[in-house]
């Protein structure tokens, strides 16, 4: 089995909910490594179709928007004309907002940290490789 680990490949800026702090800006470094085997170049992925591929699957995924924890005891959803409306609660109150669904993230956690986004992305990004590529951390 081969790795390639590539450093910094991108930024994710966002913001998210947590319910202690309530509403958090956060820019988290983006480092990936890719499993698998050799293809007939000898190579597992091109770094210029990495940097290509999984920079673009990023950009249009958690990159720029806000990342809710979906698991959230408390947290309501509801979709109105095209818009998602969400009331997270905090210690200081709720945190209403609404938004069309591309600006938000929903992550299937409790919290957003970079554990939670990662396994978000982990299937985003694998779909973005090819079959010789194994997995994605």
């Amino acid at each position: 089995m081969t790795r390639l680990f590539v450093e910094q490949l991108t930024v994710i800026d966002c913001a998210y909910l947590d319910a202690q702090r309530g509403l958090v800006g956060e820019s988290w470094i983006v480092d990936i490594e890719l499993d698998g085997e050799l293809d007939e170049q000898s190579m597992l992925l091109d770094f210029g179709e990495v940097k290509k591929r999984l920079k673009r699957a990023l950009d249009s995924s958690a990159d720029h928007t806000l990342i809710v924890p979906g698991r959230q005891p408390g947290l309501k959803l509801q979709q109105v004309a095209g818009r998602i409306g969400l009331e997270f609660p905090t210690p200081d109150g709720a945190i209403e907002h609404h938004a069309p669904p591309q600006a938000l993230t929903l992550l299937d956690a409790g919290q957003v940290d970079s554990d939670s986004l990662a396994a978000y992305l982990r299937p985003i990004l694998a779909r973005e490789v090819p079959p010789n590529v194994a997995e994605v951390r």
